[in-house]
């Protein structure tokens, strides 16, 4: 049986009781994850590479086996799909790390080196276009922000419809009713409708 050594250095973030741990596999001579609750009670070992926490109830794991996907809050692989550990993943170059999380419903997955899908919670996926680069890869009040060939801002629907036009130099996910963008130069945020309002108006 092997032997797992959670290591001290571990300040896990607690949702629902349940927490993800580094953790050094003895008899394999790897480090890895395990999700445990509180208490100290493994609820899942011998993970290679995870998140470090959930997000909607789920979480993203690749297991030492190859077998990766989403477990629930039990440890149940609901989601069973392949998730490509990718070193580029969140900016992490030494420790790699899978940062497939759900929002609003769906996740961003990547299946191999730049292959990338969008994921349902019923485990469904359809493939992310290549006309745009995904800035965020993040939904937010129905869209998410997307980067065409000209380097311009725009933001998609989940059917990857072009919903507000790539006319921005930058653009922000939406927090509320408002996304925070750059246009003509200017400071400004805009509205679900892509009305443009800048920052001056406000004050």
């Amino acid at each position: 049986m092997t032997k797992e050594v959670k290591s001290k250095d571990n300040c896990p973030t607690f949702i629902n009781n349940i927490g993800v741990i580094l953790t050094y596999y003895d008899e394999m001579q790897k480090y890895g994850y395990t999700i445990a609750n509180r208490n100290g009670k493994t609820i899942v070992s011998n993970i290679a590479q995870a998140d470090m926490m959930y997000s909607e109830d789920l979480i993203p794991v690749l297991f030492f086996d190859g077998k990766s996907g989403y477990l629930d809050y039990e440890g149940n692989l609901v989601i069973e799909v392949p998730l490509y550990d990718d070193y580029r993943m969140g900016g992490l170059r030494i420790s790699p790390s899978l940062n497939y999380r759900f929002h609003e419903g769906v996740a961003f997955i990547q299946t191999a080196e730049d292959q990338w899908y969008l994921l349902d919670k019923k485990g469904s996926k359809k493939e992310v276009p290549s006309e745009y680069n995904f800035a965020t890869r993040r939904y937010s009040k129905g869209l998410t922000v997307v980067e065409d060939k000209e380097h311009k801002f725009g933001y998609v629907d989940k059917d990857f419809k072009l919903v507000i036009p790539c006319k921005f130099e930058r653009a922000e996910s939406f927090e509320g009713k408002y996304a925070a963008v750059v246009y003509q130069g200017k400071d400004a945020v805009i509205d679900k409708g892509g009305n443009i309002y800048f920052c001056e108006e406000f004050k």
